[in-house]
Formats: structure tokens, C-alpha cells, sequence
């Protein structure tokens, strides 16, 4: 009788660590999934129109990016809004956008990830002259992050398009290479 008592305790004891493991993992990917939400939305911001809540509201990812990777969204975000501008001479502009990401794979070695994922994200158009709703804008592709836990905080430290997938997969910048005015 006492075997099985113990034997009891035992697998209740390794379910809650497997339990506990679970949970861990799931907070981490969570915040994983926030870091690159956070980085994808400032950058999708910098399609939308002047004045659009969302761009005004999503600044720059500090605390979830590392001093290289903001480095990087600086100057990408010229070439962004250098590409907005473009469209809105062609008569085309975006209100505002969702963006939902799903992890494929998470691999943790003690401070750092490598992530690839899938970002899939849909832009509201402004209405045609006549009035008329213009259809969304919609895309979805895989990616690859690598982040960088600092102070309990994962922060993205690269975010690349998977190589599996050539340039004409994805949405391209159409604006030249701007450099940032300071």
C-alpha cells in the first residue's frame, strides 16, 4: 500500500513539472510572439497614411528590439514611407492593417532563439472617388527571427524571409534606397 501511495506522489509530482514545463513554454512563446508582433507593426505602420491612429500609436519596438535590429527598422522605415508616398501618387493608400503571427518553430539555447514563423497580415484600402469600399490588401509568408533575452525581456536581434522562398514570394520595398535624414 505505501509503494503505491509513493508510487502516486511521484506521477503527480512529474505531471505537475510537465505541467510546469508547459506553462513556461507557452509564456515564453508568448512573449516571443509579442517582440515580433510589436517589430511587424511598426513596420506595416509605415504604409498607412498620415494621421492613421496606428501609425501615430506604434513608434519605434525599443524595448523589444536590439540596438542592431533598430538600427535596421530606422532605416528601412525611410524606404517605407518613401514607398507610401509613391502609392499615394498613384491614387492608392492604406488606412490601417491587421497583422497575427503563428510560430512554427521555437528553438531556446539559454539567451537566445531562433524563431520561423508566419506573418500574415491585411491592409484596409481607402475607398475609391466614387465612394465605393476597395478591396483589402491581404498577405501571408514565412519568416525567420533570431531574439536575445535581456533582463527577462526577448528582444529581435534579425528578421529575415525564410531561404526556402525566392524574392518574388514576398511584398517588395518599390522605393530606392533612402538614407535617414537626422
Amino acid at each position: 500500500m505505501l509503494v503505491l501511495a509513493l508510487s502516486a506522489v511521484c506521477v503527480a509530482g512529474a505531471g505537475a513539472a510537465v505541467i510546469a514545463g508547459l506553462a513556461s513554454s507557452s509564456s515564453q512563446n508568448q512573449a516571443i510572439s509579442t517582440a515580433l508582433i510589436s517589430d511587424l507593426e511598426h513596420r506595416n505602420a509605415q504604409s498607412l497614411v498620415e494621421g492613421s491612429p496606428q501609425l501615430t500609436g506604434l513608434g519605434v519596438p525599443e524595448s523589444t528590439s536590439t540596438p542592431g535590429r533598430l538600427a535596421v527598422i530606422v532605416e528601412d522605415d525611410a524606404r517605407l514611407r518613401v514607398q507610401r508616398d509613391r502609392y499615394l501618387e498613384l491614387g492608392e493608400s492604406f488606412t490601417a492593417f491587421e497583422t497575427d503571427v503563428s510560430l512554427d518553430s521555437v528553438q531556446i539555447t539559454g539567451d537566445s532563439a531562433t524563431v520561423t514563423f508566419t506573418e500574415s497580415t491585411t491592409l484596409q484600402r481607402s475607398p475609391y472617388e466614387t465612394g465605393e469600399a476597395a478591396p483589402e490588401y491581404a498577405y501571408s509568408f514565412p519568416q525567420e527571427a533570431t531574439l536575445r533575452l535581456h533582463a527577462g525581456t526577448w528582444s529581435v536581434d534579425t528578421l529575415t524571409h525564410e531561404t526556402a522562398h525566392t524574392p518574388a514570394d514576398f511584398p517588395e520595398t518599390v522605393a530606392p534606397d533612402v538614407s535617414p535624414t537626422s
